[in-house]
């Protein structure tokens, strides 16, 4: 299934609308009712990488792939940070990208789901809750918290008062 509807349409939309892309819109659902029926819009944009190209083409895919790196490897560094500070913050941390990852697997073979406000709201809102698991973590340190050396070589993507936080809890440990 993931190579039927996850990767062959990436050439399919490639074919029918070239390395560019057709437009936002094209792979959308309905779209074979406006201008051309299913002969210029048919076919099987609902995976998410077709779906990507047939509407940004190769370069918007691209993008988007550098995207999900980048994101992938934040939520990375979030986990870990997460992990050091507090095993109550990081359990949540862990159910939320269960969660987020189990919906990834889907938006590459039925992408048609996230065109749905709720789905999209609620995605959202699971999202930012994982965003904000580092400032949950930072709360939740004991009182006699003593942070290790070079912590804040650890602590770059914190906010400013985040720092100031935990170097106030530092010096009055």
């Amino acid at each position: 299934r993931f190579i039927g509807l996850g990767l062959e349409p990436i050439q399919w939309a490639i074919d029918g609308f070239g390395w560019l892309g057709g437009g936002l819109g094209v792979a959308s659902q309905g779209a074979q009712h406006f201008g051309g029926g299913a002969e210029v819009f048919g076919g099987a944009g609902e995976g998410g990488f077709g779906k990507i190209t047939a509407e940004l083409g190769l370069p918007g895919l691209a993008i988007a792939l550098w995207f999900g790196f980048a994101a992938l490897r934040y939520g990375w560094h979030v986990l870990t940070f997460v992990s050091q500070r507090s095993a109550t913050v990081a359990r949540l941390a862990y159910g939320l990208v269960a969660f987020l990852v189990a919906n990834l697997a889907v938006f590459f073979v039925a992408t048609q789901l996230f065109g749905d406000l709720f789905v999209l709201l609620l995605l959202g809102l699971v999202a930012g809750f994982f965003l904000a698991t580092p400032v949950l973590a930072l709360n939740d340190l004991p009182q006699d918290f003593t942070p290790p050396p070079g912590l804040a070589g650890q602590l770059h993507g914190l906010s400013l008062s985040q720092e100031t936080e935990v170097a106030a809890v530092a010096r009055h440990a």
